[in-house]
C-alpha cells in the first residue's frame, strides 16, 4: 500500500465513541438491570469489618427476580458498570420514561377533581 493512497469505508453513516466502562451509578445500574433484563442485585456479606481495610471492593450476587435462579454468583460494581457499557446502555433514563409514573398519578388526581370527588389528607 502506498502512503498516498486512501482507503475508504462504504456506507458510514456516522462514528461514534466506544466505551470500555462508563461511570454509571449503583441506582443507574439497579434500574437497568431491573427495567430491561428483571435482574436484580444483593451485596454478599464477607464477614464483620470487612469494608475498613484498604482496597475493599463490595461483591454482588446478581438473581432473577422472578424465578430466583442465580445470573452472576460474584461480582463486583466496577464489572456490571463494564457489562453495561460494552452494549452501550445510556448514562441516564430517556426524560419521556423519568416519570411515568408520576404522570399517571397526577392524571387519576385531575380526574378525581373533574368527578368532584373529595381528597382529604390527615397530616
Amino acid at each position: 500500500m502506498d502512503d498516498t493512497e486512501i482507503v475508504g469505508v462504504e456506507n458510514v453513516t456516522g462514528a461514534r465513541r466506544v466505551y470500555d466502562w462508563q461511570p454509571y451509578s449503583y441506582w443507574r445500574i439497579e434500574a437497568i438491570f431491573r427495567n430491561y433484563f428483571g435482574w436484580a442485585f444483593v451485596q454478599i456479606n464477607r464477614g464483620y469489618k470487612a469494608n475498613r481495610r484498604p482496597g475493599y471492593q463490595g461483591l454482588y450476587r446478581v438473581y432473577e427476580i422472578e424465578s430466583g435462579k442465580t445470573v452472576c454468583e460474584c461480582t463486583s460494581v466496577y464489572a456490571m458498570q463494564k457489562f453495561l457499557a460494552s452494549y452501550d446502555f445510556p448514562m441516564e433514563e430517556p426524560k419521556d420514561l423519568r416519570n411515568a409514573k408520576a404522570a399517571a398519578f397526577l392524571e387519576a388526581v385531575e380526574e378525581l377533581r373533574r368527578n368532584n370527588l373529595c381528597i382529604t389528607m390527615n397530616i
